[in-house]
């Protein structure tokens, strides 16, 4: 998707230093937004865009502050950035970064780096654009599977999911090994993710709506750590994955293929945070973090992380093995699942604008009932719409890590198939897997062309 130029904010009180940074800024193709002043630069990031009502830190991808200035220094501004969003990567210029209390209250309040005065323009033309980078090309064929939240859902509920989970780490795994490709794995915030959607939509006060996203966020960290955990080796720790946040890529700017080219599986739950920015038109307004993409929406982050790594197939763990008009699973804890699941009838793909529109081509109508107001079983609206503008994401396959958990006494609880004798759930993920890697099955979800 063709994105808008990025916001670039800069602080320095030399007139002639700040006109030679937003000339450096203005050639990468972004805006500079400038100050002479930390307070101003401060009040601009609390102010609120009128358009949007939202304030102007949603809208800023990159800070370049001088650390010298009065009243109010580099670390001043920093420290306000800390408490409105962690996540704006900062870059301090400053002729003393060997200055050991300027490296320390650098750190302690979590920079991204430094760069040394006199500006090196071509140093700073490589940050920015390596910094809000869009496309990374590893040199490899890539592909990626989601964790999808009712997947973790089902981890919880069966006794054996553990060992379906492992089993699935284990593959993937060999195919990074055994393959020329580099294998990507999303996991979302499960069930911590689905209560903040519910809790956003329910609730307008700010300290909780901030106090739960940091908790997700704190999720998704929590979940790659325990999926890199499960792919250890006994022989040698974290020796076939490693997990990765925006954070890692932009400490790592000047190198970040050569970072990243470790020949294991590669966890990352959600894309950097530039990548997210001004979609009005996707996120809901009552949001914490409108008009960008939420980290919590971990289906865009999907799309947007296939964008950055220029993946056309994937994969997600899901809970059915294939869409319908409801959930299959809906009733599985009661006597009337049968029943209720009667009604239902398979589709044999769904595009990303009849997941928006709610209904088929046809007029068939999705059925919507999800807590969140979702087709629960298929995919978020939000990403729908994001995946009807991707100009990189063709299509989503399906993997269900337990497909027979939709038969019933051997017999599929909505088609009537029958379950195969000869073949165990893990053969069946297997053979997905490798249809996706070979392109020779159908899509669970696809753009229209």
């Amino acid at each position: 998707m063709k994105r808008k130029p990025y916001k670039v904010l800069i602080v320095d009180d030399e007139e002639i230093i700040r006109n030679s940074l937003s000339e450096i800024v203005k050639y990468t193709g972004n805006i500079p937004i400038s100050f002479p002043s930390g307070m101003e630069a401060i009040k601009y990031l609390k102010d609120k865009n009128h358009i949007t009502k939202a304030p102007h830190h949603r809208d800023i991808a990159l800070i370049l502050s001088d650390y010298q200035m009065n009243p109010c220094n580099g670390l001043d501004v920093l420290k306000a950035k800390l408490l409105l969003d962690r996540d704006i990567p900062f870059f301090l210029l400053s002729g003393n970064i060997q200055d050991p209390n300027v490296t320390y209250e650098a750190a302690k309040y979590q920079a991204s780096g430094y760069l040394k005065k006199p500006i090196n323009l071509v140093e700073l033309e490589e940050l920015i654009n390596n910094v809000l980078i869009e496309k990374i090309d590893l040199d490899c064929p890539t592909i990626a599977f989601k964790i999808g939240g009712s997947a973790g859902d089902h981890f919880f509920e069966t006794e054996d999911s553990n060992l379906a989970l492992v089993e699935f780490l284990n593959f993937c795994v060999q195919i990074q090994k055994q393959t020329p490709y580099q294998v990507i794995l999303a996991p979302g915030a499960s069930k911590r993710g689905d209560l903040l959607k519910t809790l956003l939509r329910k609730c307008n006060k700010p300290s909780i709506k901030f106090s739960h996203s940091r908790k997700v966020l704190r999720d998704l960290q929590s979940n790659m750590e325990d999926i890199v955990d499960m792919m250890e080796d006994d022989s040698e720790i974290n020796k076939n994955a490693f997990w990765v946040n925006p954070t890692q890529l932009i400490t790592n700017y000047k190198d970040v293929k050569g970072f990243l080219n470790r020949n294991k599986v590669m966890v990352m739950a959600y894309a950097p945070r530039h990548l997210s920015l001004e979609y009005k038109e996707i996120t809901n307004p009552n949001n914490l973090h409108y008009p960008n993409i939420p980290p919590e929406d971990s289906d865009s982050q999907f799309l947007l992380l296939c964008e950055l790594f220029n993946i056309k197939t994937s994969g997600i763990l899901k809970r059915v093995d294939r869409p319908y008009l409801f959930d299959p699973n809906k009733g599985l804890e009661t006597n009337e699942w049968q029943q209720i699941q009667s009604q239902n009838k398979p589709l044999e793909k769904v595009s990303f604008e009849e997941i928006k529109n709610g209904k088929t081509y046809d007029g068939t109508k999705l059925s919507f009932i999800g807590d969140d107001g979702e087709p629960g079983h298929l995919w978020e609206t939000s990403a729908a719409k994001l995946g009807m503008i991707s100009d990189i994401v063709e299509k989503i396959c399906i993997i269900h890590l337990a497909p027979n958990e939709l038969y019933l006494n051997g017999k599929h609880i909505v088609t009537g198939e029958m379950w195969p004798q000869d073949k165990t759930q893990n053969q069946y993920v297997q053979e997905r897997i490798a249809q996706i890697i070979t392109q020779s099955t159908s899509p669970f979800l696809y753009k229209k062309q």
